[in-house]
């Protein structure tokens, strides 16, 4: 008695069987690393919007330990406006007044904030870089009242050209 042995072949089946499997992980993988993509972008932004914080508040600190410059409109800026060219005030030897005072202030945050801080003002205050990019600010006073406003670029895609501006308003009272 013979006994036929058959083979079942399977040609290929089990390479297709791979491959699909390399491409259901691919794109798994792509979608994997499109997700760390976001997770960065996002994290950038949300320590920009946290430098922004930390520069308002600092603007409002010194406004505060200068209250008689405040009152009389000497923080007030535009957000246009170029820092100006000033007499340092940051030493215990320099005998400043509460306008120059606020000069130095003003021109120290504006060239920290970025967009000025190739300006030659800010490299007389030492500061070669800023924090934000693009980074404007404009103080605004009605009264006792004040807006600091921060403003810069951030390149999180939220309406789909890659770039948006992002602006922060703070509002403080300081009185004399």
């Amino acid at each position: 008695m013979q006994h036929a042995l058959r083979q079942d072949r399977q040609a290929g089946f089990t390479l297709t069987e791979v491959l699909v499997a390399v491409l259901v992980l691919s794109i798994g993988l792509l979608g994997l690393a499109a997700m760390q993509v976001r997770a960065l972008q996002y994290n950038q932004s949300a320590y920009l919007r946290s430098q922004a914080s930390l520069l308002a508040y600092d603007v409002m600190e010194r406004m505060r330990a200068n209250p008689s410059a405040a009152v009389a409109g000497d923080y007030d800026v535009a957000l246009t406006d170029a820092p100006a060219s000033v007499t340092a005030c940051n030493t215990s030897s320099s005998s400043c007044s509460a306008g120059q005072l606020a000069a130095y202030d003003l021109a120290t945050w504006q060239c920290q904030l970025g967009n000025w801080s190739s300006s030659s003002a800010c490299a007389g205050l030492g500061i070669d870089a800023g924090i934000l990019p693009d980074g404007r600010g404009a103080i605004q006073r009605a009264g006792n009242s004040f807006t600091v406003t921060i403003q810069w670029t951030d390149r999180r895609d939220d309406d789909g050209d890659g770039v948006s501006t992002v602006s922060l308003d703070y509002q403080t009272e300081i009185r004399d």
